[in-house]
C-alpha cells in the first residue's frame, strides 16, 4: 500500500481542489494525484511516510484510523477538528474510497472540504467519523449507529443525527440511539430505523426535544433514557 508524509492543502490548494471536483462534476477527466505532493498547494506535517492508503471497512474503521494518526502527530495538529486543509487533503488521498456511486460521483462539496457550520461539518466524510470517534474515545461501540456504515455511503440515519451537537457529544445518548436502532447480530441498523414511522430514529429525536422541557437526559444512564419512551419505540426497544 503507498504511503505518503502527512500534508494539508493551503488556502490556494483548497480553492484548487473544490475546482478540479467542479470539472468531476460537469464530467470532465481530471486528475487529483497530482495535487497531493504540490510544494505549491500544500504544507508538509510529518517528515515521515506517517499515511497509508488503506481500505476501510466501514466509518469504524476510517475513524480509529484517522484518530491514531493525528495522536500519533498532535504537536504538529493541535487542532484537527479546524484543520480544513488536513481533512481536504486526506479526502484527496483517499479519494478512491469517496466517491459516490452514480452518475454525480463527487456529491456535495463537504463530503470533501468541512464546512465551518457545525451542522453542515460532519458530511466530511472523513472529519465526520473521527470527530464522533472522539467524542467517545472511551468507548466508541456507544455510537456504533453513526460509525456502522460505508465511509462513502454515511446513510440516513447518520444524517439526521450528526448535525446535533445535543446527540453526537453525549454519551448516555448516544448510547441510547445504539441501543434502540443498531442490531449486533446483523451490524446493521434494525429495520425500519431509518423510516418516517412512529418509534424510528427521527421520532427519537423529536421525542427528546420534548422530554428536554422536563428531563435532564444527560444526567440520565442509557437505559434510564430508554425506560421513559413512549410505547411507539418498543418494537426498537425490545427487539
Amino acid at each position: 500500500m503507498a504511503k505518503f508524509p502527512l500534508r494539508r492543502f493551503n488556502p490556494q490548494g483548497i480553492e484548487v481542489v473544490v475546482q478540479q471536483l467542479d470539472m468531476i462534476k460537469a464530467g470532465h477527466s481530471v486528475d487529483l494525484e497530482e495535487l497531493i505532493e504540490s510544494p505549491q498547494l500544500t504544507e508538509q506535517i510529518s517528515i515521515d511516510n506517517a499515511v497509508e492508503v488503506r481500505n476501510f471497512s466501514n466509518r469504524m474503521d476510517c475513524a480509529k484510523y484517522m484518530y491514531e494518526l493525528l495522536e500519533e502527530h498532535s504537536s504538529r495538529i493541535p487542532y484537527p477538528e479546524t484543520d480544513g486543509g488536513l481533512w481536504t487533503w486526506l479526502a484527496v488521498l483517499f479519494r478512491e474510497q469517496l466517491w459516490k456511486s452514480g452518475k454525480d460521483k463527487v456529491g456535495a462539496i463537504e463530503r470533501w472540504v468541512p464546512s465551518s457550520h457545525f451542522q453542515r461539518y460532519y458530511r466530511h466524510l472523513l472529519a465526520g467519523p473521527y470527530f464522533i470517534y472522539k467524542t467517545h474515545e472511551d468507548d466508541p461501540s456507544r455510537a456504533l449507529i453513526a460509525l456502522y456504515t460505508k465511509v462513502s455511503a454515511p446513510g440516513d440515519i447518520v444524517e439526521s443525527l450528526q448535525s446535533r451537537k445535543d446527540v453526537v457529544r453525549f454519551p448516555s445518548v448516544m448510547e441510547a440511539v445504539t441501543k434502540l436502532y443498531y442490531d449486533p447480530a446483523t451490524k446493521l441498523n434494525k429495520k425500519g430505523a431509518a423510516s418516517k414511522t412512529k418509534g424510528a430514529c427521527r421520532r427519537f429525536i423529536e421525542v427528546k426535544d420534548q422530554f428536554d422541557l422536563t428531563f435532564d437526559f444527560y444526567g440520565m444512564t442509557s437505559d434510564q433514557i430508554l425506560g421513559l419512551l413512549p410505547a411507539e419505540f418498543d418494537r426498537f426497544r425490545n427487539s
